[in-house]
């Protein structure tokens, strides 16, 4: 595997899902929060990565990894869904955002455990390769 900034991304947020192949803050004891979940894992309301600039209420999160096709070799990636304070949906495959996700919870603790809604920006930001990565800001 080539050392590039995606693959340590790729390692930093495969960490937090290593004794399973998910993550869920969702109280899913409740109806109302199953169906939110389950909704969004059928199609989740936006896209991240057109919501450049956009800050909002992040009350739950959701990360799944995934085997995708890529160049002809099957790589494992990482969907993450982070849900506002208005129960909408924020979906990105990106490793920028399930790193700023693990990060947020080391050092906040498990969103279940938030008295409040942490209020985060989504970012773009420059990598040394040229490429960009999408992060999360909290403001």
């Amino acid at each position: 595997m080539e050392n590039t900034n995606e693959t340590k991304d790729m390692i930093l947020a495969n960490d937090m899902l290593k004794d399973k192949n998910y993550y869920c803050s969702v109280d899913v004891k409740d109806a109302k929060n199953q169906q939110m979940l389950y909704n969004a894992l059928e199609g989740c309301d936006e896209l991240i990565s057109k919501e450049i600039g956009k800050e909002i209420k992040l009350k739950d999160i959701y990360m799944e990894q995934y085997v995708k096709e890529r160049d002809g070799h099957e790589t494992v990636a990482i969907r993450t869904i982070l849900f506002d304070a208005d129960g909408k949906s924020h979906v990105s495959t990106a490793f920028g955002i399930a790193n700023s996700v693990q990060r947020l919870i080391r050092v906040f603790g498990d969103p279940s455990t938030w008295t409040e809604p942490k209020n985060v920006k989504f970012i773009e930001r420059d990598l040394k390769d040229g490429k960009k990565s999408f992060v999360l800001k909290l403001v």
